[in-house]
């Protein structure tokens, strides 16, 4: 079994070096636009984020929708997506 710890316990042995760890549940918020009607490529944000905190935000692209579905285990048919203006 895991030993979990407070700051409070534990903050000296971070000060002094120790590595330590610590899970949180991260929300991950993905904006997708197509640069063209010519292209299948896709342009996609990733904002990672903790509360009300982004984290950081990763630029990058898909060479088309399928790909960025398997990416992140979407179904075709999940009821997820926002149309933004």
């Amino acid at each position: 079994m895991k030993e979990v710890y407070s700051y409070s316990e534990i903050g000296t042995l971070i000060d002094q070096g120790m590595k330590t760890l610590f899970t949180r549940p991260a929300r991950v918020r993905v904006s997708v636009k197509k640069p063209s009607d010519k292209s299948d490529t896709i342009r996609v944000s990733i904002n990672l984020l903790i509360g009300d905190y982004s984290i950081r935000v990763f630029e990058c692209e898909y060479k088309n929708i399928l790909d960025l579905l398997a990416s992140f285990d979407i179904e075709d048919k999940e009821e997820i997506w926002e149309v933004s203006e």
